[in-house]
C-alpha cells in the first residue's frame, strides 16, 4: 500500500518493440524481478463530469490475491503520466463495483494484463502484455509532490539505460488506447 505521505506516482510508459528476453537481460543488470501477476482493471466515469475530460480515472483493481480501488488525478507534465494517486486495498470486487454502479459510477471499460515486476532502487520495472493492445514497459516509483522533478529525472535515466528515448514515451493511459481502438 502507497506511503500516506508519497501520493504522487511518477510514471513513464513506452511500447516495447524490441524482444522481451533482450530487455530483461538489461533490467536484470541494474535490478532485480519481483514477481509477475495478472490484473484485471475495471475503469469507472463519474456520473455529473466525464473523466476522459478531466483527465482522471476511477478503477477497481483485481491482482492475483488482492484488490484496490484507485483514483488518478491530472497528468502533471506533457511528458510523462506522473499524477496524483490515491489507493487503497478493498475486500471484495463485486461488492465495490456494485456500489460505485449504485452511486451512479457507470463502468467504461475492462483492461486485462499480465505484468512482470522488477525493481531498481525505489523504481519499480513493469512489462504489461496487454490484451489486445501489446506489450510495454513502465517505470515508476511513488514520491512526494516536492520530489516529483528529482524522481521523474531518475525515472528518465533509468529508462534510457533500457534503451528508450524520450520520443518512445506515451502518455496514454491503456484505457485511452483501448478505447481509441474499440473507436476506429
Amino acid at each position: 500500500m502507497p506511503n500516506k505521505n508519497k501520493n504522487i506516482e511518477v510514471e513513464i510508459k513506452a511500447e516495447i518493440k524490441t524482444p522481451i528476453k533482450n530487455l530483461e537481460e538489461k533490467i536484470l543488470e541494474h535490478g532485480s524481478y519481483v514477481n509477475t501477476q495478472t490484473q484485471k482493471d475495471i475503469y469507472f466515469n463519474h456520473p455529473s463530469r466525464d473523466f476522459a475530460q478531466t483527465d482522471e480515472a476511477l478503477r477497481i483493481r483485481k491482482t492475483n490475491n488482492k484488490t484496490y480501488l484507485t483514483y488518478k488525478g491530472t497528468k502533471l507534465d506533457k511528458v510523462s503520466k506522473s499524477r496524483e494517486e490515491i489507493e487503497t486495498p478493498i475486500s471484495n470486487y463485486s461488492k465495490h463495483k456494485k456500489i460505485l454502479t449504485k452511486l451512479g459510477f457507470k463502468p467504461v471499460e475492462e483492461i486485462k494484463k499480465t505484468r512482470k515486476k522488477y525493481k531498481i532502487n525505489q523504481y519499480k520495472i513493469l512489462i504489461d502484455k496487454i490484451d489486445e493492445l501489446g506489450t510495454y514497459i513502465e517505470i515508476e516509483t511513488e514520491t512526494t509532490p516536492n520530489q516529483y522533478k528529482k524522481s521523474l529525472e531518475g525515472a528518465k535515466k533509468h529508462i534510457k539505460k533500457l534503451g528508450f528515448t524520450e520520443k518512445d514515451y506515451i502518455q496514454k493511459s491503456y484505457l485511452e488506447m483501448k478505447l481509441e481502438k474499440t473507436e476506429q
